[in-house]
């Protein structure tokens, strides 16, 4: 069952995201205790998860990597009060496109990753995606590890309705099953070894889907404009399935899968 935010969860939840980052984070406890590791966050966003990572492993050294808009945000985060000062001490930021990243080969001994593959596809198309899979194998060690992490919809309402949504929007931000990125990295010789699923069993109200959705298609072609990505107004947006929000609520990143892969059948 879902329940609805109130509008002071909803005004914390990225935030929070109901500690999803940090289960992701402790998927790996035991292997970032045995010492330092070199772990890239792979579209690290604000920064939580290299934060999470920070928290669990002092010694480890973090790159986090994203674009240029991700930069402002992460020195923001990095300012503030969430966190103490400490943790960033060996988050390192890079700004610069995941299709080439700029590192040497078998560099990393973990990568992580919390959302923003779907940022990929919207940016540059499926090719840009397996292009950052590529990039991925090449820069972790063979005895290393690799999450990433896509986001699911189940058949409730709220459920259903959110992942529409999405995929009418018009920004290709969609999340592709778990079987392409099974395929893709079987391609660079990685397979999967685990798996978990978080769930978030909260929904948003029609004002606050609204306020995030207006933001989508308003925001995201301008923040993205090098990239020519497109949105539907808002309005249209609305008049479509606006009626299903207002009765069932969107559901709020219901489910998150956390996909392990690795090229070395001793890495765990």
């Amino acid at each position: 069952m879902f329940s609805y935010f109130s509008d002071e969860e909803y005004q914390r939840v990225f935030n929070k995201f109901e500690d999803v980052r940090t289960k992701i984070a402790l998927l790996f406890k035991e292997r970032l205790s045995g010492g330092s590791q070199i772990v890239l966050d792979l579209l690290a966003g604000h920064g939580y998860l290299s934060a999470e990572v920070a928290k669990l492993c002092p010694s480890c050294t973090i790159h986090g990597t994203g674009l240029k808009s991700d930069l402002d945000c992460f020195i923001g985060l990095r300012s503030s009060n969430l966190y103490p000062s400490n943790t960033w001490d060996n988050i390192q930021y890079t700004e610069c496109d995941v299709t080439e990243l700029p590192f040497d080969d078998e560099y990393f001994d973990l990568t992580v990753n919390f959302l923003g593959l779907e940022d990929v596809l919207m940016t540059r198309g499926r090719s840009g995606l397996l292009a950052a899979i590529s990039e991925v194998s090449r820069v972790v060690k063979r005895s290393g590890l690799v999450q990433i992490s896509v986001v699911e919809y189940g058949d409730s309402p709220e459920e259903r309705i959110a992942e529409e949504v999405w995929a009418n929007i018009g920004l290709n931000a969609v999340y592709l099953p778990k079987e392409f990125y099974i395929d893709a990295f079987a391609e660079h010789g990685f397979r999967l070894i685990d798996e978990a699923v978080f769930e978030v069993r909260k929904k948003m109200t029609f004002e606050q889907a609204s306020e995030e959705l207006q933001f989508a298609c308003e925001q995201a072609p301008i923040i993205f404009k090098e990239y020519d990505v497109t949105a539907i107004s808002f309005d249209e947006l609305m008049s479509r399935f606006g009626s299903q929000i207002k009765q069932h609520g969107m559901a709020y990143y219901p489910n998150t899968r956390a996909l392990v892969f690795s090229s070395s059948i001793d890495s765990l």
